[in-house]
Order: C-alpha cells, then sequence, then structure tokens
C-alpha cells in the first residue's frame, strides 16, 4: 500500500463504450492512479468491471474517452502492461512447466537466456513455488495455479498491472492467503495496481483507494481513500472500527448504484 501517490501512471477520462446494437456498458467512468498505488474498483455485478480492463488493455476498442498510460494514449496492448485474469485454468498453458510458462513472456522481450532464468527463478519464489517450477499446471492446485500467473507478471516486471478478479474462483483461505501475497509484492516492489473485484472486504483490505462504480452502463460514482496502516492483518485489520465503516459506506454506495440502475432501466409509461 503506496502512502503517497505520484505522477499518474494510469489516466482514464470520460471513457464510454457501447456494444454493436448500440447499448452503452460504460457510460462516462473517470479516474486515475498514480505510480505505486493500488486502485481497488468495485460496483454491482455486471457493471462493465471486465469490460473497463479490457478498454484500458488495449484489448477491446471504446467509443469515446481516452486512456492514456505514461501519458501515452491507449490504441492497442501497451508493452509495459500485465494482466492477470480469474481464469488462472486457461491464461497458463497446460503443455508447459510451470518455470515456461513464467518464462516465456520474456522471450517474447528478447530477454537473454541467463536473465529470463535469473527473473523468473526470482518470482517463483516470491510467490513460493521454487519447488515445483518443473511441474505442470494441471499439476498444481487453483491458488497455486493462480500464484504461477501472478509470478508471470511479477517476472515481466510491468509498469502497470492489472488483475481481474483474480481470486473469484478459489476458496476462502486461499483467497486471504493470496490477498496478503498481492499486498506483499505491492509494499516490496511498489507495483502499481490496477484490481478489479466483486469482494468489498478484498477491495478495501488491499487498497490505498477504491474506486465506486454505478450500474450499466458505468459511470464513476464515488472515489474514497482507504486510511488504513501500510502493513494489515486478515483479522486484526478487518475488525477495526475504520474498516467496518469503510465497509458499510462501500456497501451502500453499490447499493444505492443498484437501485439507480434498476430505475435507469425501467420503461417509463
Amino acid at each position: 500500500m503506496s502512502t503517497q501517490p505520484q505522477q499518474p501512471i494510469l489516466e482514464v477520462d470520460r471513457l464510454h463504450h457501447e456494444y454493436s446494437a448500440g447499448r452503452p456498458a460504460i457510460d462516462s467512468v473517470s479516474f486515475t492512479i498514480g505510480s505505486g498505488e493500488l486502485v481497488s474498483i468495485v460496483g454491482p455485478s455486471g457493471c462493465g468491471k471486465t469490460t473497463l480492463m479490457k478498454s484500458i488493455a488495449g484489448l477491446m476498442r471504446f467509443t469515446s474517452g481516452t486512456v492514456r498510460l505514461r501519458g501515452q494514449d491507449v490504441n492497442d496492448v501497451p508493452a509495459d502492461l500485465a494482466m492477470v485474469f480469474q481464469d488462472y485454468g486457461r491464461s497458463l498453458f497446460p503443455w508447459m512447466t510451470v518455470e515456461a510458462n513464467v518464462e516465456l513472456p520474456l522471450r517474447y522481450l528478447q530477454v537473454s537466456k541467463r536473465e529470463r532464468k535469473d527473473r523468473t527463478a526470482h518470482a517463483l519464489a516470491e510467490v513460493g513455488l521454487s519447488r515445483d517450477s518443473d511441474k505442470y499446471p494441471w499439476q498444481l492446485s487453483g491458488g497455486m495455479q493462480q500464484r504461477a500467473a501472478i509470478a508471470r507478471a511479477l517476472a515481466y516486471r510491468p509498469r502497470l498491472l492489472l488483475m481481474d478478479e483474480p481470486f473469484a474462483s478459489v476458496d476462502a483461505q486461499t483467497r486471504s492467503d493470496l490477498e496478503d501475497l498481492v499486498a506483499a509484492v505491492h509494499r516490496k516492489h511498489g507495483t502499481t495496481i490496477m484490481f478489479v473485484t466483486h469482494d468489498i472486504d478484498e477491495a478495501i483490505y488491499l487498497g490505498d483507494r477504491v474506486v465506486v462504480l454505478t450500474g450499466a452502463p458505468s459511470r464513476t460514482l464515488k472515489e474514497l481513500p482507504i486510511d488504513l496502516p501500510a502493513d494489515r492483518d486478515q483479522i486484526e485489520t478487518k475488525a477495526t472500527s475504520e474498516f467496518i465503516a469503510l465497509r458499510s459506506e462501500v456497501a451502500l454506495l453499490i447499493r444505492q448504484a443498484v437501485a439507480e440502475s434498476g430505475h435507469r432501466r425501467t420503461p417509463q409509461s
């Protein structure tokens, strides 16, 4: 968790996206992420969080607005961006070992073999998979597969790491462990992270700020600074009055967003 936001790494300004039928998925979303920040994005189910992330990643063309990464307009997949997906089972190549999966992006960067091996080994050690480097993804648990996906992103050393509900498919204990892993990586490396989640506790626990979106078509409803100690604990931090107050505020905002979204969709007589 960063203490002092720097010059924005990511700038999203009045982003608007419409499907082919002209139905808007994102109406007007604006926010920035400073260097070294971890910003959580939450909102009602179906509000367009994944569409937003794909637009920022250059995987989907948006209708209007601007996305800038390090001051440059995003019109394609940026070279200094990495992404960790929810479906870890499809993000790792099953015929490659864990080590080979982590090393693969570095080959495309034409990193020397010695540096590839070094960066891969360090990344695997950081996520606790050094002893499993020669295994295949299908030999690992879901949580371990997601650790491998995180290791691949760490080895790549992106300027911006996008995480799209990465822990939605794992059990509660594994989720807590992976949250703490991301928090530790963020503290150690100062990695700039945009973290999309539907879990309010997760958003607050990890974030320097939380951006709350309205229901579809999504807009920026509110940004909340998370004024909690940088070193956080799954039990102690979540039991504090500050955390409980933030949880209630975000939950009320999402409830408001759901109600307003339903009202907008109701045909007028």
